[in-house]
Formats: structure tokens, sequence, C-alpha cells
């Protein structure tokens, strides 16, 4: 899933107007920075975000994405190719 940051979160401040950029930059999720040294402080509990170069890292809880889980891989090789079962 990928989403969407928008740095300058003060440009669009009313919730409509934060709505229509989320939709046309296509993103399901957009965060709205407001003031880059503050927690985000979303409904499901506050995570961090820092800048690193030209991005921005976003730290969550996995209990955010419920009926997710966490693999943990050896290698690349291993991320690059995913066992899916056969579709029958």
């Amino acid at each position: 899933m990928s989403t969407g940051v928008v740095r300058d979160g003060t440009a669009p401040p009313e919730a409509a107007a934060r709505q229509a950029l989320a939709a046309e930059l296509g993103y399901s999720e957009t965060v709205f920075v407001d003031d880059g040294a503050e927690v985000l402080r979303p409904p499901a509990g506050g995570g961090r975000a820092a800048a690193e170069g030209p991005f921005t890292r976003v730290r969550g809880r996995a209990e955010w994405a419920p009926g997710r889980r966490t693999q943990a891989y050896r290698s690349p090789a291993e991320v690059d190719a995913p066992a899916f079962p056969a579709a029958g």
C-alpha cells in the first residue's frame, strides 16, 4: 500500500480540500503534515514521522493493520520470489 505525504499540510487547511487533494493524488491513504516536529496522531494511535533526505518515514504499529502478518526474509531473493499457492 502506498501513502501520499503532503509536507505542507497547512496549505489545504479545510477537510474538504484535503480530501480533494488526496483523491487527485490517487492514494487511498494521505498524510498531511501540519508541523513536521510533532507526533502523528491518527485515529488508530500516535506514530512518529521523520524526514530522511527527500523522503519522509512514518512509523506505525502492526495492530493498525489487522489481518496482516509480518514475515522475516533471509535474503532479497526471498522477497522477490514469494511462494504463492497454486491456482486451482
